[in-house]
């Protein structure tokens, strides 16, 4: 549990309460191991949109939940695989000025892991995303990504990841046209169109970490897609 309280002397309409729920739990048992993850965040955009993209266009209220149901089993001594679900639903307090789709998603993904010596662990990731907007936009994004996490030294260590992943986005358009009743009135029909965009792209990550005696530093850069104020996936 964590909550953040902030407020401004001189810029009131800036003030707010951020929180956080999270709840962990597994059960282990002589091969496998499940688990279970729940999450409440009440944010701002001012927090998540710049962290998750790096740019904010609106300061409003942000409701975050998801929840992460997992399993993981142990193929042998060395090799091991985790499959995994998460639902998110997104929800944004707006005002005259903003105009943010609140989301729901669905994602799974299954990872091989294999540790290759006593430094270093392999692995294989294949992931899916469905996303569904309220502005009649839905999302889907799959992908395959590997690679690696390495100790260099017992305070030195390592990862580095690449993957690609392809995108579908469905998109309806409703608008309204006018025509002739059986009385010659003119009345407005609602008229859909459904647009799709097919794309590719690459995700990367890596990251290395210096542990100290009382404490560590890490450095970290990543490629990755991310689900914009409108429900489209955003590459950042």
């Amino acid at each position: 549990l964590d909550l953040a309280v902030r407020r401004y002397t001189d810029e009131s309409d800036l003030d707010d309460e951020n929180g956080r729920l999270r709840v962990a739990s597994f059960r282990r048992m002589e091969r496998s191991e499940l688990g279970l993850n729940f999450d409440v965040v009440k944010d701002t955009t001012l927090d998540s949109q710049l962290e998750e993209t790096g740019t904010v266009f609106e300061r409003v209220d942000r409701w975050r939940v998801s929840a992460n149901p997992n399993w993981r089993y142990s193929l042998s001594e060395r090799t091991s695989m985790k499959l995994g679900y998460t639902y998110t639903n997104v929800s944004y307090d707006n005002n005259d000025n903003s105009n943010f789709s609140d989301y729901t998603s669905n994602s799974g993904e299954l990872t091989l892991s294999r540790i290759l010596s006593p430094r270093a662990t392999g692995s294989i990731t294949a992931f899916y995303q469905q996303t569904d907007s309220d502005n009649d936009i839905e999302a889907t994004y799959t992908g395959l990504q590997a690679g690696t996490e390495y100790r260099f030294s017992e305070t030195l260590s390592g990862s580095l990841f690449a993957g690609i992943w392809r995108s579908e986005i469905k998109a309806t358009q409703n608008t309204f046209i006018p025509v002739l009743d059986e009385n010659n009135n003119i009345i407005l029909v609602p008229v859909s169109n459904g647009t799709q965009d097919d794309d590719f792209g690459y995700t990367f990550s890596g990251t290395v970490q210096k542990d100290f005696l009382r404490g560590n530093t890490s450095l970290s850069a990543t490629r990755d897609v991310s689900n914009s104020i409108s429900g489209i996936p955003l590459q950042v």
